[in-house]
């Protein structure tokens, strides 16, 4: 793993561009999935929510993390 400078602020800017826009994307279609269903209770409603707050958090982690355990980088 390369520890300089300039490639490490390479690959956290990467990683936080690229789980920025899926975490939009992923939120955008959960909310329009709950539009298409109003009836969904309360409970339901803040459960989708909360995976969806822990998957987009854990998106910029993951691509930070992925290129280290792909093989031949």
């Amino acid at each position: 793993m390369n520890f300089e400078l300039p490639s490490l602020c390479h690959r956290v800017l990467g990683a936080l561009m690229n789980g920025g826009y899926q975490g939009l994307v992923l939120t955008g279609v959960i909310w329009i999935g709950l539009k298409c269903f109003p009836r969904v209770n309360a409970a339901t409603r803040y459960m989708v929510w909360l995976v969806t707050l822990l998957v987009v958090a854990a998106l910029p982690v993951g691509h930070f993390f992925l290129p280290v355990l792909a093989p031949g980088e």
